[in-house]
């Protein structure tokens, strides 16, 4: 030590604890006026003195995100996570139930829809519209239209987010014949959309939803 320098006080760490429900700094800082430390419970993390008022901020702030979590899960703060990963179960648990919901929808659709098919030169075919455009919906529809109807050419327009989607589904003893990504392509240029595909299943999307049954009417014409 140099002869006549004064040594630098080390810095008193301030203790903050936290406590289930309630986030408080000890009685020189609290948070809570009237709170002890010996009346809490729960860990503690040391902190130095010129950290107080930054972790004060950020206590408060983690308290109120807290406080509002809880409220939003109808339980109290201690209880955020549990109440969480029950909502979280609660969740997936609705989502099976309307997997399975849309799943039975879609099968008495198959079954009201194939009794509409048409016969044209000695060809079923079956155009029309799907409730639910979302892709993967309406190749399940497909699939269980190629079911009922057995042989057959299948047609599927949709919408989604304002534009409109085809899907072709032919079944295996026709596909050579008629390929399902030639016809798709045909329909598409009433929709001023692009598509392609396998010759027993193809889609296209992108198109005018205006001219949806145009395009699905001209199926019958494609034989």
């Amino acid at each position: 030590q140099v002869p006549g320098a004064v040594e630098a006080p080390v810095p008193r760490p301030q203790r903050v604890v936290v406590k289930p429900d309630v986030l408080v700094l000890d009685a020189e800082h609290a948070l809570l006026d009237g709170v002890l430390e010996d009346r809490l419970d729960g860990p503690m993390v040391v902190v130095a003195p010129h950290q107080v008022d930054v972790l004060t901020v950020d206590l408060v702030a983690v308290a109120d995100r807290l406080a509002k979590a809880a409220s939003i899960l109808r339980g109290s703060m201690k209880d955020v996570a549990l109440k969480a990963e029950q909502a979280q179960g609660r969740i997936k648990e609705l989502e099976r139930e309307l997997d399975a919901l849309q799943k039975r929808a879609a099968s008495a659709k198959s079954v009201e829809l194939a009794t509409s098919a048409r016969e044209v030169k000695g060809v079923k075919i079956l155009a029309a519209r799907s409730e639910n455009g979302d892709a993967d919906a309406m190749r399940e529809l497909a699939d269980k239209l190629r079911d009922q109807i057995q042989s057959g050419i299948i047609v599927l327009g949709g919408e989604k987010d304002g534009k409109a989607s085809l899907l072709v589904a032919v079944t295996p003893d026709l596909a050579k014949k008629y390929r399902a990504g030639d016809l798709v392509k045909e329909l598409s240029k009433t929709l001023g959309g692009k598509g392609g595909g396998k010759p027993e299943l193809a889609q296209s999307g992108g198109g005018d939803p205006a001219q949806l049954d145009a395009a699905l009417a001209r199926a019958y014409e494609l034989v």
